[in-house]
């Protein structure tokens, strides 16, 4: 059963992609962060999906070669794992069991428990899942056509073009 802070933060996530449908912004991934605060503190963007890959294009004249692409390693969290060696030898450390959730009183605003975890811990947990959505992105892809693809980079690459024109999007004109 999910909690309240599932619950806010599952409504937030399709409250903002409303937005940004409804404002004609596809290609957005959201983006929500300040997840340890108060509901009212967090902040809500989009990240494009195009920043997420990296493309690399066929030599000139290579016919044989296809269009390859792969989703970018998330290797700026890496300065987090030297929080790992503050971490207690694991028969020194304290159970926490939190019980079940509460949906009123004082408990209600506890937050989840991976909020709470040292860094170390979620960058592992990034990395396992940036390495599932690699291999389901393998596997969805399979048999795609270049043609395809080559279509899906265009998009989203005019996307990223139509963002820069935006001067209210970037903030910088």
């Amino acid at each position: 059963m999910p909690t309240n802070f599932d619950c806010d933060l599952g409504y937030a996530i399709g409250y903002a992609a409303g937005v940004f449908v409804e404002a004609e912004r596809t290609g957005l991934l959201v983006d929500i962060s300040k997840l340890k605060e108060d509901v009212s503190q967090w902040e809500v963007g989009g990240v494009p999906f195009s920043s997420l890959m990296q493309f690399k294009e066929p030599e000139p004249g290579d016919r044989s070669s296809k269009l390859t692409y792969s989703i970018r390693p998330r290797s700026r969290l890496l300065y987090d794992l030297s929080y790992e060696s503050s971490m207690p030898d694991p028969c020194e450390r304290t159970l926490v069991s939190p019980g079940p959730a509460q949906f009123e009183g004082p408990c209600s605003g506890t937050k989840t428990q991976t909020l709470c975890m040292p860094q170390a811990q979620r960058v592992r947990q990034m990395a396992k899942t940036e390495q599932l959505i690699k291999e389901l992105k393998s596997k969805a892809s399979a048999g795609c056509q270049v043609e395809v693809l080559k279509a899906v980079k265009m998009l989203l690459q005019g996307g990223v073009d139509l963002m820069k024109q935006r001067p209210d999007l970037d903030g910088r004109r």
